[in-house]
C-alpha cells in the first residue's frame, strides 16, 4: 500500500522509484497487487528499464494467487 502512495501521491510526494523499492519489497513477500504493480513498471519501464520478461513474471506470480485488476 505504501508503493501505490509513493506511485500516485496519496498523502505524500509522488516518487516513483521509492514505489518501485516499496513494490520490490512487497511482492517478494507475495502481495498479489505488489505483484501486479511491478508488472506493470516493468512493462512501461518509465521509472526502471523495460524488462517484458520480468512484466510477465509478475503478472503471472500475482494472477496465481487470483488477482484479478478490478475495471
Amino acid at each position: 500500500m505504501l508503493g501505490y502512495c509513493c506511485d500516485f501521491g496519496i498523502g505524500i510526494d509522488i516518487n516513483k522509484q521509492k514505489a518501485v523499492e516499496l513494490y520490490k519489497k512487497a511482492a517478494n513477500l507475495g502481495s498479489k497487487v505488489a505483484q501486479y504493480n511491478l508488472g506493470i513498471m516493468y512493462e512501461k519501464g518509465d521509472v526502471i528499464e523495460k524488462d517484458i520478461n520480468q512484466a510477465i513474471y509478475w503478472y503471472e506470480q500475482s494472477a496465481k494467487q487470483g488477482y484479478q485488476k478490478p475495471f
